[in-house]
């Protein structure tokens, strides 16, 4: 086993911005290589995390027997077929929410993942919020009831979060908007 994990992270926007820093806090992990379909991205964001290459093409970290692990932050329409690509080329894969744009897309990766037998994992961060952790022991305690209706207000300054992904506002790329992209599933059931 190698010493550190080594790391891809393909899309090369906030998101993926958000996992560099995250693993570079990491001392068993290191970025090794970025991809991003415009190059400056992808160039800026590998300098910035010291990653050994970067491209404009996601297939070549998918390619490089090096990198054991992968971040897939791209546009939700493409998490799908890049994560099943992943799996096939032997990759343990942290994927950005939501999942997928529909429900047999979601079990398509699940298959590929469990085919391959690499790690799979959605980062639903704000799921592990400690107040959602709270709302969810106060659930399944019965401390409360039956829960029919919840409301939630999550205040979040969203930048420049549009003009920087214009795809989100493409019904077709943004796989369920905001409601999917900044929620968090939780089940109350062990199922």
């Amino acid at each position: 086993m190698r010493e550190k994990l080594n790391i891809g992270v393909i899309g090369c926007g906030w998101a993926g911005e958000q996992h560099a820093r995250a693993y570079s806090y990491l001392t068993e992990a290191k970025i090794l290589a970025v991809a991003d379909l415009e190059e400056a991205r992808s160039k800026d964001l590998a300098k910035r995390c010291g990653a050994d290459t970067w491209d404009t093409d996601y297939s070549k970290i998918l390619e490089d027997p090096r990198i054991d692990a992968i971040s897939i932050c791209l546009p939700h329409h493409l998490h799908s077929r890049v994560v099943v690509e992943a799996a096939k080329a032997g990759k343990h894969i942290l994927c950005e929410k939501p999942m997928a744009s529909n429900v047999d897309q979601a079990d398509e990766m699940i298959r590929a993942t469990k085919k391959a037998g690499v790690t799979f994992m959605i980062a639903e961060n704000v799921r592990f919020h400690p107040i959602n952790l709270e709302i969810k022991e106060v659930i399944q305690q019965d401390y409360i009831g039956e829960v029919f209706l919840a409301r939630i207000f999550r205040d979040h300054e969203m930048h420049d979060y549009l003009r920087m992904r214009p795809w989100f506002l493409n019904k077709e790329k943004s796989g369920g908007g905001i409601w999917m992209a900044g929620g968090s599933m939780m089940s109350t059931r062990s199922e």
